[in-house]
């Protein structure tokens, strides 16, 4: 029997909720009171290839914008509002 013959074994989901080796466990320095190492977060959402903007949601004033989300906006500086662009937009 060949390999694309054989059937699929299925796994219970308690064998794939293993962390990967390659992703660092949250670390007590830096971390938030829930354990999160939140500088890990922000690195992780800086590179991350999608557009993230994260915004205040009572007054929806813009927190957070990643790497690709400026370069984004940089592309279309001219449809912003005047005296707004990539690199003054979070606020």
């Amino acid at each position: 029997m060949s390999a694309i013959d054989k059937p699929v074994e299925e796994t219970p989901n308690e064998a794939v909720s293993e962390t990967p080796p390659e992703v660092a466990a949250p670390s007590p320095e830096g971390s938030s009171a829930d354990g999160y190492d939140v500088e890990f977060f922000r690195q992780m959402a800086d590179k991350l290839p999608s557009n993230l903007v994260v915004c205040d949601p009572e007054t929806l004033n813009i927190t957070y914008v990643n790497e690709a989300s400026r370069a984004t906006l940089r592309e279309i500086e001219d449809l912003l509002p005047a005296g707004v662009n990539a690199d003054n937009i979070v606020g």
